[in-house]
């Protein structure tokens, strides 16, 4: 469950590296892994849990700490498309 309420997080990307803002960098996942941050208001950063570059377990641990759906077509373009 969220921390604290994410009313429309940022998500973006230059094809390589995916960032999620709220407004503040909240995620990241690019070639060499990906972070998914604890950040809690007027506080600052609450920790940071690093995971290797695979693209589903990012996206799978954004929910799960944010409650932050990534699009599929933020997928950067390293990553295989499982559908082929």
């Amino acid at each position: 469950m969220t921390m604290y309420p994410i009313k429309k997080p940022e998500i973006t990307t230059d094809g390589r590296t995916v960032w999620v803002n709220a407004p503040i960098c909240i995620g990241r996942f690019g070639p060499v892994g990906g972070e998914v941050m604890d950040y809690l208001p007027g506080i600052g950063y609450d920790g940071c849990e690093c995971v290797q570059p695979n693209w589903a377990v990012w996206c799978k641990r954004m929910h799960e700490v944010h409650e932050i759906v990534i699009p599929e077509d933020m997928r950067p373009t390293w990553v295989p498309n499982p559908d082929g």
